[in-house]
């Protein structure tokens, strides 16, 4: 079996790679990325069509535009910013059912980690109870340099 800190980095990995490919869709230049385009569904007969008609700089009297060519549109402006669509992906990944169903590997990957996480903290090995009495060591020793260095600045 892999070690926790080996599965942990295929996690933040795969999250990252996800995350990228979220952020480079959502700048493509296509309908639902424009920020002018309105979507349509057409009902006719048995059939259902759906367009996108564009809504820049337009009157009522001048009817509508179909949006045929986003690519080639000099008025398109990108609906979704990089912090919405990071905050989307966040709320998506803290729902169980969304990440199980959109995201498995992530969900697998993370069930593995809680998993060995809480193995850990219900029998932590010799190791790991000297690192932790190790870092908190340091963390005293670095708030008692801090705070003499702040002394020592306050003096001068």
């Amino acid at each position: 079996m892999k070690s926790p800190g080996v599965i942990y980095r295929r996690y933040r990995q795969l999250k990252r790679k996800i995350l990228y490919d979220k952020i480079q869709e959502a700048r493509k230049k296509s309908n639902r990325n424009c920020f002018y385009s309105k979507g349509l569904e057409i009902v006719d007969q048995n059939r259902t069509i759906h367009t996108y008609v564009c809504l820049y700089n337009k009157n009522v009297q001048e009817g509508l535009d179909v949006c045929n060519h986003p690519e080639d549109c000099n008025a398109f402006a990108c609906r979704f910013s990089k912090k919405d669509i990071e905050n989307d992906f966040n709320n998506e990944l803290k729902s169980t059912t969304i990440r199980s169903r959109k995201y498995p590997e992530l969900n697998c990957l993370e069930w593995v980690l809680d998993k060995t996480l809480e193995d850990a903290k219900r029998k932590p090995s010799i190791f790991v109870k000297i690192i932790v009495l190790a870092i908190s060591a340091l963390e005293n020793l670095i708030k008692i340099t801090a705070s003499n260095q702040k002394r020592l600045m306050d003096d001068q």
